[in-house]
């Protein structure tokens, strides 16, 4: 039986690790300038983690579309962040506004 392969670009690889760097690092939390709610805590359920998707200038939108989706899939808190917080442009011109800056 051949192991399985994926066939990642180098930017959707930087940005899954990224997210699971501050998931990881954080203990499930990540911090920024702009502090996200606090997720509720109800008895006898899990606590919600916080995952952050890094968005860049010439960002392709596979690269954090894709994890994205993938982390709401798995019922986390996702959410962009840039180092300005600011706009910014994707490879093929699309704009996006991160949620919040480092």
């Amino acid at each position: 039986m051949k192991p399985e392969t994926w066939n990642l670009s180098s930017g959707t690889a930087a940005a899954m690790l990224f997210a699971l760097a501050v998931l990881v690092s954080t203990g499930g939390t990540a911090s920024a300038e702009k502090a996200a709610a606090p997720a509720k805590i109800t008895p006898g359920k899990k606590e919600v983690k916080n995952v952050a998707i890094l968005v860049f200038d010439g960002v392709q939108i596979i690269d954090y579309t894709g994890p994205y989706e993938v982390f709401g899939q798995a019922h986390l808190n996702v959410f962009t962040v840039s180092e300005t917080g600011k706009t910014i442009t994707t490879n093929m011109g699309m704009s996006v506004n991160p949620g919040f800056s480092f």
